[in-house]
C-alpha cells in the first residue's frame, strides 16, 4: 500500500512539475478596486425589464453567482433571477468546507477512476486556495485531525495527506495562493488534547489543513461583487433579483432569446431578453431543460446530504475531526463553525425538492458513527443536537448507482435551442465552473467579451482591508466589543462600518453576536425580502440555534416590517410562515 503511494508521489511530481514549468512565469495582476455602489432590488427589476443581456442566468446559488461575476468582470452584460432567496437551496446546506476531497484522492490511489479523481482533486485544491485568497476576511484555514487506531494507518494517512498538500502546493505556488501549513502526525496524548471527547483507544492522528467558509455569506458576497457599479475597470454591473421566477422561455426561430419572468413579491410578469440563457438551477436543471423543450433523458441525480449542529464543547480547541471511514464506506466530518460544531454529512438518493429536511434515521446514523470515535453514546449525542439542515446535491448522472460513488464533476451542455445548462460540481469549484461556462457561451455564441477570465485573482467586495486595523477602528470609533468587531469584519469585511452606521447595535438575542442593526442593513442593502432570509441566511441563527431563531422572530419582523412598510396582517402572515419553515426544516 505504501509502495503504491510513493509511485503516485513520483507521478504527481512529474506532472505537476511540468505544470509549474509551463505556468510558473504567469504575471501577477495589480488591480484597482473602487468602493462598491449597489442597486436596489427595484432598480434591478426595472433594468431586467428593459435591457437586453449578453447572458441571463436562471438560478442564484453558487453556480449562478459565479457565472454572474465571471460574465460581469469580462465586460459582458448579465442578468440573474432566482425564484427563492439567493443560496436558499443546496448552496446554503453544505458542510462549509472549501476542500479538494481527500476521499477522492484515496480512490485514485486505489485505482478507482484514477484520471477523473485526480483531476477533480487537483482542480478543487487550486480553487480552494483561490477562494481563500479572494475573501480572507470570511474564508479561513481549518486544522483537521484524522485519528487512527494503528501506527500503520497513522503512516498511511500521513503520507496520503502529504500527497494532498503537495498537489495543492504545485497547483498554487505560481499564483502566490499556496498554503504553507504542512500535514503532521500527532501522538495519542496530543489527539486527546485537540479533541477532548475522542476515545482513548486511538494511537494518534494526522493533522492537515483545508478551507472553511460561511456558504450563504460567500454566495451573497459574490453576487454583490457582480452587481457593483464600476468595481474594477471594464466591469459591467450585473442586475440580480431574488424572488423572481422564470415562467416560460421566449423563442425566435427555434432559439431561446429570453424568458417570461414573474416578480413573486409584486406578482408582475415581464419579459427579459438575452442572447444566451444559462440554466444554473441545481437539482431542478432537468425540469428547466424540459420546460425549454428538451426531450432527452434526465442528467441529474439528486443526492441528499444532512447535517446537525452540536455545542462547541465537541470541538473546543478549534480543530475539526475527520472520521476516515464510516460503516457505509464514506467519510464524516465534525467541524467547529460559528461557535458551534457541524456534524455531517449523510449521502443517499434524494429528490428534486425545495423542502428537504433531516429525517430521524439520518440523525441516528450520524449519532451512531460519531459515538464510535467519541466518548458519547448515540443517545447523548442526539440529546445535544441544537439544529439540523438538509440539501440536495445535483450530481451529474453516471453508471454508478450509489450517490457516494458518483464523481462531483460538472458538465456544461448546450441544447439545440441554445439553452446552456451548467450542472453538477461542488461549492469549492464554482468559480472554475463559471469560467468554463462563460468560455463556452463566448465561443459558441460570439459574445463580445472584452477580457479573458479575471476572477482567479479578484478580491470580493469586502476583502480590500487590513483585518486587524479595521477591527481596531470599529472598536475605537463605534465603542463595540472586540468580539463584536471580529464578528462584523468576518461577515461583512469593509462593509462592516456601513452596518454600524445604521445604528441599532444592540444584541438581537442573548448568546449570539447578531445585532438589530444587521436586520435593517440586510433589508436595505442585501436584498432580504422575508424574515427567513435574515434569520437563516444573512445571519445563520436558524442553523445554529432554532429555538433562539424563533424567539428572535418578533424583532426581525418588526424591523423588516418598518423598512418594507408591511401591514399588520402581512406581519402576522410572515411570522406564521417563518415559524413553519424553522420548525420543519431546521429542527
Amino acid at each position: 500500500m505504501i509502495r503504491s503511494y510513493w509511485k503516485w508521489v513520483g507521478a504527481l511530481a512529474a506532472g505537476s512539475g511540468l505544470r509549474f514549468l509551463i505556468y510558473g512565469t504567469e504575471p501577477k495582476t495589480t488591480r484597482e478596486y473602487t468602493l462598491p455602489t449597489l442597486s436596489t432590488r427595484q432598480e434591478n427589476i426595472k433594468a431586467l425589464k428593459y435591457k437586453e443581456y449578453d447572458i441571463l442566468v436562471i438560478g442564484g446559488g453558487a453556480t449562478g453567482a459565479g457565472i454572474a461575476l465571471e460574465a460581469a468582470s469580462r465586460g459582458l452584460s448579465c442578468g440573474l433571477i432566482e425564484r427563492g432567496d439567493f443560496a436558499s437551496q443546496t448552496s446554503s446546506k453544505s458542510t462549509k468546507l472549501l476542500h479538494g476531497g481527500v476521499r477522492y484522492l484515496e480512490k485514485a490511489v486505489k485505482g478507482e477512476n484514477i484520471y477523473e479523481n485526480l483531476l477533480l482533486v487537483s482542480e478543487a485544491l487550486k480553487e480552494r486556495d483561490i477562494l481563500i485568497n479572494s475573501a480572507p476576511h470570511m474564508n479561513k484555514w481549518l486544522a483537521i485531525s484524522v485519528p487512527t487506531d494503528s501506527y500503520f494507518w497513522l503512516l498511511y494517512y500521513w503520507v496520503g495527506l502529504w500527497v494532498y498538500h503537495f498537489i495543492a502546493y504545485i497547483q498554487n505556488c505560481y499564483t502566490g495562493n499556496a498554503s504553507t501549513e504542512l500535514p503532521r502526525p500527532g501522538i495519542s496524548f496530543e489527539s486527546q488534547t485537540l479533541i477532548p471527547r475522542l476515545k482513548s483507544k486511538f494511537k494518534g492522528s494526522t493533522i492537515y489543513y483545508d478551507g472553511q467558509m460561511n456558504d450563504t455569506r460567500l454566495c451573497l458576497e459574490v453576487l454583490l461583487t457582480a452587481s457593483s457599479k464600476g468595481y474594477i475597470k471594464g466591469m459591467v454591473q450585473a442586475n440580480i433579483a431574488n424572488y423572481c421566477k422564470a415562467v416560460s422561455f421566449i423563442k425566435k426561430q427555434g432559439l431561446i432569446v429570453g424568458v417570461r419572468a414573474e416578480d413573486l413579491i409584486t406578482g408582475e410578469q415581464f419579459d427579459i431578453k438575452a442572447k444566451v440563457v444559462m440554466n444554473c438551477t441545481g437539482v431542478f436543471s432537468d425540469s428547466i431543460r424540459k420546460s425549454a423543450g428538451q426531450r432527452d433523458s434526465d442528467r441529474i441525480v439528486p443526492a441528499k446530504g444532512s447535517h446537525f449542529l452540536l455545542p462547541s464543547s465537541y470541538t473546543p480547541n478549534g480543530y475539526g475531526l475527520l472520521i476516515p471511514k464510516t460503516t457505509d464506506g464514506r467519510v464524516l466530518f465534525l467541524l467547529p463553525w460559528e461557535g458551534y460544531t457541524i456534524a455531517g454529512t449523510t449521502d443517499e438518493k434524494g429528490t428534486a425538492t425545495v423542502h428537504s429536511f433531516m429525517l430521524s434515521h439520518e440523525k441516528q446514523f450520524l449519532a451512531q458513527e460519531l459515538s464510535r470515535f467519541l466518548n458519547k453514546t448515540p443517545e447523548e449525542i442526539s440529546n445535544d443536537i441544537k439544529g439540523s439542515f438538509s440539501g440536495e446535491r445535483p450530481l451529474v448522472k453516471s453508471k454508478d448507482e450509489k450517490t457516494s460513488s458518483i464523481l462531483r464533476t460538472h458538465s456544461v451542455e448546450v441544447s439545440l435551442n441554445g439553452l446552456i445548462s451548467v450542472m453538477g460540481g461542488k461549492w469549492t469549484t464554482f468559480r472554475a465552473m463559471a469560467e468554463n461556462a462563460v468560455d463556452v457561451a463566448v465561443e459558441r455564441f460570439g459574445l463580445p467579451a472584452k477580457y479573458i477570465s479575471r476572477t482567479r485573482d479578484m478580491k470580493l467586495i469586502g476583502s480590500q482591508i487590513n483585518i486587524e486595523e479595521l477591527q481596531s477602528k470599529l472598536i475605537k470609533e463605534y465603542k463595540i466589543s472586540e468580539e463584536q468587531a471580529k464578528y462584523l469584519v468576518k461577515e461583512y469585511g469593509r462593509r462592516s462600518e456601513d452596518v454600524l452606521k445604521v445604528g441599532r447595535n444592540e444584541q438581537l438575542i442573548e448568546g449570539h453576536p447578531f445585532t438589530i442593526g444587521e436586520i435593517v442593513y440586510s433589508t436595505r442593502s442585501e436584498y432580504a425580502e422575508k424574515p427567513i432570509d435574515i434569520i437563516a441566511r444573512r445571519m445563520r441563527l436558524a442553523l445554529l440555534d432554532v429555538k433562539s431563531a424563533i424567539k428572535a422572530l418578533d424583532i426581525v419582523i418588526n424591523e423588516m416590517g418598518n423598512e418594507l412598510k408591511w401591514s399588520k396582517s402581512k406581519r402576522e402572515q410572515e411570522y406564521k410562515t417563518a415559524v413553519m419553515e424553522l420548525t420543519q426544516f431546521f429542527s
